[in-house]
């Protein structure tokens, strides 16, 4: 029997923000993009820091942001691998989890590039299912 995860969002927090003044570099942009994940079994918590970066044609980056996304996990215990020191949450919570990073992210690089010459660099549409493969290697997603 598949086990239940049962997930709230605690917090969206940027923890980050940088723009360049460099307005000129609008060609031959490329994006940079990373993901973090931490967990605290006491307070029942797992963290997905999304990092974006977007960078010019000599990999000068113009505009950088990570943002936190904290969430609750009831019963976090449940998920642990044996020796303790993992997590082997369901690839469905996994997912969610990390799309929604994904979009508050995004919602949060929009907000903070409006007016300036890279409001329109959004962080791009992606499928979840194909990153989380990536990043959560250890679950066969």
């Amino acid at each position: 029997m598949k086990k239940q995860v049962s997930i709230a969002i605690n917090k969206i927090k940027e923890l980050e923000f940088s723009i360049t003044t460099n307005t000129e570099a609008k060609e031959k942009l490329s994006i940079g993009f990373g993901v973090a994940t931490a967990f605290d079994i006491k307070r029942e918590i797992f963290e997905i820091q999304v990092i974006y970066d977007l960078k010019d044609s000599e990999d000068i980056i113009l505009v950088h942001i990570k943002v936190l996304n904290e969430f609750s996990i009831q019963n976090i215990k449940q998920f642990l691998t044996k020796d303790k020191k993992e997590l082997k949450l369901p690839d469905a919570g996994l997912i969610t989890m990390l799309s929604l990073s994904i979009s508050h992210t995004r919602a949060l690089l929009a907000k903070s590039t409006s007016g300036t010459p890279f409001e329109d660099n959004y962080l791009p549409i992606v499928n979840p299912t194909e990153i989380a493969k990536e990043i959560f290697q250890k679950n066969k997603i």
